[in-house]
């Protein structure tokens, strides 16, 4: 057999066309198995879905027919907790002083002019006496 421009061309055609029937096939058989696949996950979704919402309407009419639930309140003992907690002063008596007032100014923006300062004093009232400590508890001696 001789290898002829003719025969080549056959043999460049033969093999184009084999090229894309494989092709061709390949994706066919990819695409059919993919429907075939979400085909049974939709089914069983379905069957999944069904089975759920038999399960509610059984678990809804259990419901609906048991009796309710008697609900008995009982009081329960309460017992009262009182926490007391001494604070001191940080610093000794006569060490920490208020300081004389500032000066105060502001701008009024709206009309464009200022305020004069106004200057403020202010002392602090001396601190609250401390509250007398708190009655013993009483015992519960038999």
């Amino acid at each position: 057999m001789h290898y002829t421009p003719q025969s080549r061309d056959r043999f460049k055609n033969l093999s184009a066309a084999l090229t894309g029937v494989v092709t061709f096939a390949t994706v066919a058989a990819t695409g059919a198995a993919t429907g075939l696949a979400a085909r049974e996950t939709a089914l069983r979704d379905q069957a999944r879905a069904l089975e759920q919402a038999a399960a509610a309407a059984a678990a809804k009419e259990a419901v609906q027919e048991a009796e309710p639930v008697p609900v008995v309140v009982q009081p329960r003992p309460q017992r009262t907790v009182v926490h007391t907690r001494v604070v001191r002063a940080a610093s000794g008596t006569g060490v920490a002083r208020v300081g004389p007032g500032g000066t105060v100014s502001s701008a009024d923006t709206r009309s464009g002019g200022t305020r004069s300062p106004t200057r403020t004093t202010s002392a602090r009232p001396a601190a609250p006496a401390p509250p007398p400590p708190p009655a013993p508890a009483p015992s519960s001696a038999s």
